[in-house]
């Protein structure tokens, strides 16, 4: 992933999450390279990652603090 270090653990459920489906793409950017999306759980998130991880945002309490979450590790490209 480029630019992230988000912790293996973190990065697993974020792939158990996309392998559940819980997740929809909403609008792909090809010139911004950032995809936007609703992550579906105890609550909805929505979420943006882009190609570099430079612009990750998500709307969970977690995010703010730490700057990476399970919801952008099963969203970014890897």
């Amino acid at each position: 992933m480029n630019n992230r270090d988000i912790p293996n653990k973190i990065l697993a459920r974020g792939r158990e999450i996309a392998r559940e489906g819980d997740l929809d793409i909403d609008y792909i950017d090809n010139v911004q390279q950032e995809v936007n999306a609703t992550v579906y759980g105890t609550y909805d998130y929505g979420v943006t990652v882009s190609f570099t991880g430079q612009n990750d945002y998500c709307e969970c309490p977690y995010f703010p603090e730490h700057g990476y979450c399970k919801h952008i590790a099963q969203c970014s490209p890897c």
